[in-house]
This record gives structure tokens, sequence and C-alpha cells, in this order.
């Protein structure tokens, strides 16, 4: 597995400038520049406040929201926001009845990105919340198979300021025999749109076979690492759904009103468990489509 990470990143010599544009995170998936905001942080602070003055919506029937890792130290906040939900009729659903269902309906969308293993520990946190959760797989760093370097270089494409410590493959067994989804995310979380076609096969496919054969079923289920319009493509995505990806979803915040529409582009809100319930929220009601179009980034700032 890792030789094949090697050879991809040979083909992305510029992958450290995607890193120093990408969000840093904690151990406990807090962004680090939530803690001490910086100009950009604060350029993006402008133009939330702008869109929630200019273009509030209600809270839609369909949403989708995701996050990262669940340390538990997090638990609380999770569990507030998904009894929120609940307390007005949500009902947690997976990515194939997220898009079948009508927008007037009360689901929501709950899921988790990259390959952490504090998601199996926090099984008795979901089985108590009664709620269906999809988890998109890196396939590259489970812990079993691969050392720690491999894991500190992952960790570091995903901006955490230290490693992070990955599932156990039989760990991944397990949150699917407890009824979540298990979506694929790739393999080992490159940009995809700065891949040339040759490579697309053993990131993408490859990682797609990697999990059917963990978990003995197909996976049809995909979300593009690190999620926003620039890092991905129209071929890339026509090129999944020829591989068998009946659903992918996107990173691109403040696009509810459409969350749903195209099974092949799935938008989801990123919820911040280092901000508050009605902060979260206020997020949500965010209707920033036409930023998303014009910049192909999220108006919430990720």
């Amino acid at each position: 597995m890792a030789a094949l990470e090697a050879r991809t990143a040979s083909h992305v010599p510029d992958v450290a400038h995607d890193l120093a544009q990408a969000p840093a995170y904690d151990l406990a998936g807090h962004p680090v520049a939530e803690r001490a905001p910086g100009l950009k942080a604060m350029v993006f602070a402008g133009i939330r406040f702008a869109h929630r003055a200019l273009s509030p919506r209600s809270l839609e029937g369909k949403t989708s929201i995701y996050f990262h890792a669940l340390d538990r130290s997090q638990w609380d906040q999770f569990r507030v926001c998904i009894e929120h939900f609940k307390g007005l009729g949500y009902r947690t659903v997976s990515p194939p009845d997220f898009v079948a269902a009508d927008r007037r309906e009360r689901c929501l969308f709950v899921s988790f990105d990259d390959n952490f293993r504090d998601w199996h520990a926090a099984l008795p946190l979901l089985r108590s919340l009664g709620i269906h959760a999809t988890f998109y797989v890196n396939s590259l760093p489970f812990r079993d198979v691969e050392g720690s370097d491999t894991i500190a270089r992952y960790s570091r494409r995903l901006g955490l300021a230290q490693d992070c410590e990955p599932l156990t493959r039989d760990e991944l067994r397990q949150i699917r025999a407890d009824g979540h989804t298990i979506g694929c995310h790739s393999h080992s979380h490159f940009v995809l749109g700065k891949l040339p076609r040759e490579l697309w096969d053993g990131e993408i496919r490859g990682s797609k076979q990697t999990l059917e054969a963990i978990l003995g079923e197909e996976i049809s289920d995909f979300s593009w690492p690190y999620g926003m319009r620039r890092h991905f493509s129209d071929d890339l995505r026509d090129y999944c759904r020829s591989i068998g990806f009946a659903t992918i979803t996107n990173a691109i915040s403040g696009c509810q009103a459409i969350a749903g529409d195209d099974p092949l582009d799935i938008y989801r809100t990123d919820w911040r468990l280092g901000t508050t319930l009605q902060e979260n929220l206020a997020n949500l009601r965010i209707d920033g489509r036409l930023y998303a179009r014009i910049t192909g980034r999220s108006v919430i700032g990720r």
C-alpha cells in the first residue's frame, strides 16, 4: 500500500503547497486557525457575516453535515448536535436514502471523512443516540498494515498538527457490523484533481477494491479528498461513476438548498465541534451557492 502512496506522491510535487493552503487541525479535530485567527480566518468570518445578513434561510428538511475525528472530549458536543435534530423530528439516513428523500422530509445525513480509530471508540455513543452514520475511509493507513512513517505522512496530508491513530481493518468491520455505511475516500488522500489519469485506478478503484476485500461487500459511495470544487473535475466524476460509485459527496458548505439533488454531487456542511450549536446552525442556514459557483470554495472557509 505504501508503494502506491510513494508512486502517487512523485506525481504531485506541489503537495507541500496544497497543505500550506489547507486548514490545520489538532487531534481533537479543532481547526488550528480557529484557535489562533489570522488574516484568512478574519476574511472568511466577514464573508460568513455578510451571507448570514443578506441571504438567511430556514433550516432545510434534507440536511447534510460532516465531521472528521470524533475525540472523546467532543462527545458531549456531538450529542448536543444530534439530539437537536432528533428533537426536531429528523431521522438519520444513508447516502442513497438521502438522495431519494423528498426535500420536505426531515432527514439528516451524518458522515465522517478520513480514517480515525476514535470512530470505533465512539460506537457506544452512536448506539445510544440511535443514529446511522456514513464513514468515508482512506484505505492506506490501517494501523495493522502500515507503520509509523506512512501514518505520519498521511497525517500531514490531513493537515494534522500531530500524527493520528487510524483504524485497524477489524475495527472497520465492527463499524460496518453496527449498521453504519462505509464509503471510499481514496487510498492516500491526495488532491485527485492534480493526479494524471494513469494514477486514478490505484488511488480510487484500488481503494474501492481494498475496502471491498476487507468488508466482503460492494462499496458504492465516495467522498472527494479535500472536497472543494478545485480539487476534482467532471472527468474524475465520470470515472467514479464508471467504476461503480452511485453517490459522491463534496465538502462545499453553504449549499444545503441543493444538497442531495444530484447523487454524484452531494453537498455537505462542515459541523464544527469546537463552536456552539447556534453558530453551526447559522452556517447551515447560509445560502452560499453563488459564492461557491464563482470561487469554487466554501462560504464558511473550508
